[in-house]
């Protein structure tokens, strides 16, 4: 993929310093909530404006902001500065989609730490009896966590709204890219109906869960190419070669992290649980195409597992799926989709070198073991130190 290891080093170098920067955005954003949003100085509302500051020092490599820059640079754009605080907006967005996505999934960690509805359930103090407990409303102190987290997401969802608006961009560009969160908004959740309908007896075809990744995953990234190409004034061709890039790259790194859901030293592993998707009978494209190309045993004892007939373990549900093959076969499709991502930027022809190079540098890192099996505990990043540290 790189004419030498030089090149992937300094691709890599280059990705880097645009993250750090993005943090530093965001992390200006949570320094202007916890001083000057509303209620700041009341107890309850700071500790959830400040819990916000978790999202900086968490080890996330902020794929989504960085698919702004990439492909406004991309465009032929050098002045990142001016599309930074649309690189952050889009990264408080997606933790939003996040934040109410573990609510619907019912889960009590992310990356390792408390999912937010579970914190924030310990700010309710003699009312937090049964706050972990994943089912929303097992108790009055969950339900109090359920309902801060939601406030916490839409908290989020303002902010990125905020950042949008603070760019030095010409007011077009960015009703432009406000409008297109908005939309967005539809999307995503439509994406999160289909999603808990489709759990269980009703899994529909792999095709069909192809399509729900984009409707969760993909569409965002592509509102991120797309921000990114609106805020460089790029014209429809590389616009939409962009967006073909970060769909393909999005769904490749969600099939990825199914191919993940059982692997325990990783980021799926260590930060949410081993097999928690399998548990819970998500509709992956793995669990379809395992169902799609199991034998008639096997299909049974699936039919048996969707419809609560039987019980089954991770182990099981693992050992099956590998039986059927579906696992190489979705690692196949992850490889296909990167490839032909970045081979739809590279066919351009205008995109200078070193952009190519970190396109292709940060579609291998999304799928790789480097990413997925890194340590997911750090100390407070700089940018929190330097931007976020009013207490």
């Amino acid at each position: 993929m790189f004419d030498s290891i030089d090149q992937a080093n300094a691709a890599a170098a280059r990705l880097e310093e645009n993250r750090t920067e993005i943090d530093r955005t965001i992390a200006a954003q949570i320094d202007w909530l916890t001083h000057h949003g509303p209620a700041a100085d009341d107890p309850f509302i700071g500790a959830i404006y400040h819990w916000l500051e978790h999202y900086l020092y968490v080890v996330g490599k902020r794929f989504h902001g960085l698919t702004v820059i990439l492909s406004y640079r991309a465009a032929g754009r050098t002045d990142v500065d001016a599309v930074l605080p649309v690189a952050a907006a889009l990264q408080l967005y997606h933790h939003h989609t996040l934040v109410h996505d573990d609510i619907y999934d019912g889960d009590v960690m992310r990356r390792g730490l408390p999912t937010s509805h579970v914190h924030l359930a310990s700010l309710f103090e003699s009312e937090t009896a049964g706050a972990c407990d994943p089912r929303p409303f097992a108790s009055h102190g969950a339900r109090s966590g359920v309902i801060a987290a939601f406030a916490y997401g839409k908290i989020c969802r303002a902010l990125a709204n905020r950042a949008v608006s603070a760019t030095t961009l010409d007011g077009a560009r960015v009703l432009k890219i406000l409008m297109m969160l908005e939309e967005h908004d539809l999307w995503d959740n439509v994406g999160q109906l289909l999603d808990v309908y489709h759990e269980g007896s009703r899994l529909p075809s792999s095709e069909a869960c192809l399509q729900n990744v984009w409707l969760k995953t993909g569409r965002l990234f592509e509102v991120c190419a797309r921000a990114g190409a609106v805020a460089a004034g790029a014209d429809a061709s590389i616009t939409n070669a962009l967006v073909s890039w970060a769909g393909n790259l999005a769904v490749a790194y969600q099939l990825k992290d199914d191919l993940e859901d059982t692997v325990g030293n990783s980021e799926k592993g260590l930060g949410r649980g081993i097999g928690v998707d399998l548990v819970a009978l998500k509709p992956t494209y793995l669990l379809s195409l395992a169902n799609e190309l199991a034998d008639a045993q096997d299909r049974a004892t699936l039919s048996a597992w969707f419809n609560r007939e039987q019980d089954y373990s991770v182990d099981e549900f693992s050992a099956l799926i590998d039986r059927t093959g579906a696992r190489r076969v979705t690692q196949l499709k992850v490889e296909e989709l990167i490839s032909a991502g970045v081979s739809t930027v590279g066919s351009l022809g205008t995109v200078g070198p070193d952009v190519l190079a970190e396109v292709t540098e940060l579609s291998r890192y999304a799928i790789s073991d480097e990413y997925w099996h890194r340590p997911l505990a750090s100390g407070r990043s700089t940018a929190v130190d330097t931007e976020a540290s009013g207490e």
